[in-house]
């Protein structure tokens, strides 16, 4: 059941204009966050918060969506938003640089 409810809302979020880069995309995220999701339940396991296999399921497949679903509508604020942030990108660098530069000139 998780798993269709998963697969139903991901295959409707589009970040690029190509479905393969999509597709590529939540699959990598959908890998990472299996491996955090894993941890947590496991962690959950083993302090005792949780026992039996459908509370695990629920907790694993609640946290593996929650974090790629969140993962994707970050990268699409920053896909619509993306000259705020290469202004504060460049913004910061030059605020690094430039006080680097001028302490190592030497008079």
């Amino acid at each position: 059941m998780y798993k269709v409810l998963f697969e139903l809302i991901f295959n409707t979020e589009q970040l690029f204009a190509n479905p393969m880069y999509d597709y590529i995309l939540v699959s990598v995220l959908t890998i990472v966050c299996f491996g955090i999701a894993f941890k947590a339940v496991g962690a959950l396991y083993n302090f005792n918060i949780i026992s039996g296999s459908d509370s695990g399921s629920f907790f694993h497949w609640g946290i593996r969506l929650g974090l790629v679903y969140v993962c994707i509508q970050v990268l699409i604020f920053i896909k619509d938003n993306w000259q705020i942030f290469a202004t504060v990108l460049v913004g910061a660098i030059v605020l690094v640089i430039i006080p680097k530069v001028i302490s190592s000139v030497k008079p």
